[in-house]
């Protein structure tokens, strides 16, 4: 089974930065694959720099929405996410 993870982020570098930090900690059972899906919503603040710096160290995979908007972001992992999609919200 693949899990599919998304984060979308608008102009929120630091919040992602410390979000990211902690998923690299998370301990993952090997029967389990997944997949760390990154949406930039448009952003023009240090967000690709930030998924930069965590290239490697997590599944991750990176998306772009240039249109403004979580509703569009959501979409875009939905339509794109290779593994099964639940929306968690915080």
């Amino acid at each position: 089974m693949l899990i599919t993870v998304a984060l979308c982020a608008w102009n929120r570098h630091a919040q992602l930065r410390q979000t990211l930090e902690q998923m690299t900690r998370l301990v993952i059972p090997p029967t389990v694959a997944w997949e760390l899906v990154a949406v930039n919503n448009n952003s023009t603040d240090v967000t690709e720099q930030v998924l930069d710096a965590f290239e490697g160290r997590l599944p991750l995979r990176r998306l772009f929405e240039p249109r403004a908007g979580a509703v569009h972001a959501r979409s875009l992992v939905v339509r794109e996410g290779q593994g099964r999609v639940h929306r968690v919200d915080r």
